[in-house]
């Protein structure tokens, strides 16, 4: 039997059969996912190198941080140290000053009180002047004392005379600085010569006036 084709045969190498193009579509489609996987592990490469590179630089500067902090908690301790010791030296220099101050008050009420005690030595200094430039030379004195305060002078003596005109005549004497003398005792006495004398004890004060203070 006689089989006829009425098919023209295709002459090679012109065109391209449908399973070359079915292969070609699907090498395209290929390439492309290659492509677009290599592109997301480039990028997903980037990512965890640039997420390394930002968890390598906030470790750095997490680290510069804790220095700086470390820094500034010496630096704090160094000041508060400095600052201790500055009020303990601030207290040591008012302790002084006020020790000085307390000083200075002291001299200054020392001389006030010397400045007022000057002005009673002089009825005191004048009435020991007086006893020495008045007692007549027929007065033995055998002890004379004299005290005072602020308002007063008291004296006590004890003397000897040859007579009691020469008593009399020195209470007379003492009289006129003192108020009058109280005699305390008055003895007759005789020496190893036989010679009578006669031993007084008295006592007396005197106001201080501000005309003796020569205010």
């Amino acid at each position: 039997m006689i089989k006829i084709n009425l098919l023209k045969e295709e002459k090679k190498g012109r065109g391209i059969s449908l399973p070359s193009l079915r292969e070609f579509s699907l090498s395209k489609e290929n390439l492309i996912q290659e492509g677009a996987v290599k592109v997301l592990l480039a990028v997903s490469a980037a990512l965890v190198v640039a997420e390394l590179g930002y968890l390598f630089s906030l470790r750095k500067t997490a680290s510069n941080l804790e220095s700086q902090k470390n820094q500034l908690v010496q630096e704090r301790d160094r000041w508060k140290a400095k600052a201790q010791r500055f009020l303990v030296e601030r207290k040591r220099l008012e302790n002084e000053i006020r020790a000085v101050k307390d000083r200075i008050d002291y001299l200054v009420r020392s001389k006030e009180v010397i400045l007022v005690m000057k002005k009673y030595y002089r009825p005191f200094n004048s009435s020991l002047k007086y006893v020495y430039t008045k007692t007549p030379p027929t007065v033995w004195l055998y002890s004379f004392s004299q005290n005072q305060d602020f308002g007063s002078i008291s004296m006590s003596m004890s003397f000897s005379a040859y007579d009691i005109n020469t008593i009399d005549e020195f209470f007379s004497i003492l009289d006129e600085e003192y108020s009058t003398p109280i005699i305390q005792s008055i003895q007759r006495k005789l020496n190893p010569y036989g010679i009578e004398y006669y031993v007084s004890n008295i006592k007396s004060s005197k106001v201080i006036t501000s005309e003796s203070l020569g205010n």
